[in-house]
């Protein structure tokens, strides 16, 4: 869990306490482990969920004027997608986030990486690209079935209902490697 005081974010990775926080120029970390080197991967990892190194320029500037993603672009650049800073973790909150309502789901994510969650059938493409975006930093994964999507693709579109897999899938084809960002900017301009 990301914990925010005082314009600090704590959060544990691995055996690590990891902290973050803004200065005047950059972003800083400073880590708590057994080992320099436990301390250096937990800040790596940090680092990866934060977006502090993820290069956007080339999304920046193919879509700075498109007329869905351009407008955050350009007033919010400094905009990154949040990930977790552990694969599996993004697996399983993505099992649970796809299967039931909000409160269940937060009652078995409580449960962190217990060999249960293994067991739950039926993980689809919606998990799948949830743990690539999330947990491995792939833009181009966009979680085409996430009720955010087919929401706003279904407005959007002006289809008068929420848009299919497909649908939202082509919407944002012309976005290509750069799918998942442009859904995330898409949603910020939308619902700022």
């Amino acid at each position: 869990m990301l914990l925010r005081r005082g314009g600090v974010l704590t959060r544990l990775v691995g055996d690590s306490v990891v902290r973050a926080w803004v200065t005047k120029d950059c972003v800083r970390f400073h880590a708590e482990a057994a080992t320099r080197e436990e301390a250096h991967a937990a800040i790596e990892r940090m680092r990866f969920a934060l977006g502090t190194d993820h290069d956007l320029a080339d999304f920046h500037r193919r879509f700075r004027r498109d007329p869905l993603v351009g407008p955050v672009i350009r007033r919010r650049p400094w905009v990154r997608p949040r990930r977790r800073p552990e694969p599996f973790e993004a697996l399983a909150w993505a099992v649970c986030e796809q299967l039931i309502e909000g409160g269940r789901a937060a009652a078995i994510e409580r449960l962190g990486a217990r060999p249960r969650l293994r067991a739950i059938p039926n993980i689809g493409s919606w998990t799948i690209e949830k743990l690539a975006f999330d947990g491995q930093g792939r833009d181009d994964m966009l979680p085409a079935l996430d009720l955010a999507y087919v929401k706003l693709v279904g407005e959007l579109a002006g289809l008068g209902r929420r848009a299919t897999e497909d649908e939202v899938r082509d919407f944002f084809a012309p976005y290509e490697e750069h799918a998942a960002l442009a859904g995330i900017y898409a949603l910020a301009h939308r619902y700022r």
